[in-house]
């Protein structure tokens, strides 16, 4: 079996209308959660904002981070600044 045999229907064009499409839908989403729940109130961090935000930090910043998880976290948490911490 060829290399391309199992794209042969997709082209370069298709791809690109793909991507949009599936760009679109995960922004329209995104924008829907947002106004459902959002991540900020008052110019500050909810408690689901900070939790996305810890949870995402670790992929973002995947080899800049320590390896041990305490230290990770402590990290991460010097990230946020105090004021966008909502108490």
């Amino acid at each position: 079996m060829p290399i391309g045999a199992t794209l042969t229907g997709m082209r370069r064009r298709s791809l690109l209308k793909v991507g949009l499409a599936g760009g679109v839908v995960l922004a329209l989403a995104g924008t829907g959660l947002a106004l459902v729940q959002p991540a900020r109130r008052d110019g500050k961090f909810t408690e689901v904002g900070r939790a996305l935000f810890m949870g995402l930090a670790p992929a973002v910043l995947a080899g800049l981070l320590p390896a041990e998880t305490g230290a990770r976290q402590q990290a991460i948490a010097g990230l946020l600044p105090l004021s966008l911490i909502h108490i």
